[in-house]
């Protein structure tokens, strides 16, 4: 299995809420030690996922030599990096991912009834609408947004559990695509990069896509994690359409190019996305001339 459900003992639903880094060091360090531990072993070359029963963190872990792709129940994509442990926890108000050692690049899934928010070391990440890389060093964490915006709140010492990251934080960054944060330990800014470099942020991603009877929607949202120019499938039918094929990661426009043979598909370039919808008879028209 690919994803290990815990649950902690005596933990409180309020306790349950968040993953500060001073609960996962003083009330969570036995049992998350030992999921971890567990989990290396368990979820190296794993392919099926358990979905979080409410109250309970569900464990993803990378071995030493592998990315691993892991889709959650709210369909937001996860990239972990090597050698990288993510604690995912569901409720009916929020969703809650956890970056416990190392990192990931995260496309997240919409879901306007329960925000999303990504705890990196003392540091909370509010998604909108984003694809993002995450990532804990040892002096603090990154953050680079490929696509979308992400704010940043630092929370302060002495928050306990609440997730009121407004009231209990201090914003000190609201980025948007192609810019970089890095913090410090204690969650404060170090400083903002605003053009990064989004070849090196994510050179640890596979350099190659391969796909065999994949839905375009799902191989679109792969090639997401590496342009700030995202593409949007508007078109449903040919969203679920089912290709295969083989693209260097990097190289959007030769997937575009593919794109554009398949029947009645139409790619519009625009100076934000690159939207992918059905032609039109008078586009037909001019293709054939």
């Amino acid at each position: 299995m690919s994803g290990y459900t815990v649950n902690p003992p005596r933990m409180t639903t309020q306790s349950a809420a968040t993953l500060p880094t001073t609960l996962l060091r003083h009330r969570l360090h036995g049992w998350v030690v030992q999921a971890i531990a567990t989990l290396i072993v368990l979820t190296v070359g794993a392919a099926a996922a358990m979905t979080p029963r409410p109250g309970t963190w569900t464990m993803y872990a990378s071995g030493p030599t592998e990315v691993r792709r892991v889709t959650l129940p709210d369909s937001t994509l996860v990239q972990l990096d090597r050698d990288s442990v993510l604690a995912v926890r569901f409720d009916a108000q929020q969703r809650t991912l956890g970056m416990l050692r190392g990192g990931a690049l995260f496309d997240i899934g919409h879901d306007a009834t329960r925000p999303l928010h990504v705890q990196l070391g003392a540091n909370v990440l509010e998604d909108i609408g984003t694809v993002f890389d995450a990532h804990q060093s040892a002096d603090g964490g990154n953050v680079t947004v490929v696509s979308g915006r992400v704010k940043i709140w630092q929370r302060e010492q002495d928050a306990g559990t609440s997730a009121n990251f407004a009231a209990d934080g201090q914003l000190i960054a609201d980025l948007g695509a192609g810019q970089q944060a890095s913090m410090h330990r204690d969650g404060s800014l170090d400083l903002i990069d605003h053009h990064a470099d989004l070849g090196l942020s994510t050179a640890w991603l596979p350099t190659d896509i391969h796909f065999e009877r994949c839905t375009v929607a799902d191989v679109a949202r792969r090639f997401n994690a590496y342009s700030t120019q995202p593409l949007r499938i508007e078109d449903a039918s040919i969203a679920a359409m089912r290709i295969s094929g083989h693209f260097h990661a990097r190289d959007t426009e030769a997937f575009l190019t593919y794109l554009g043979t398949l029947p009645d598909v139409h790619v519009v370039r625009g100076s934000d996305d690159i939207r992918v919808t059905r032609a039109t008879r008078s586009v037909r028209s001019r293709a054939l001339r």
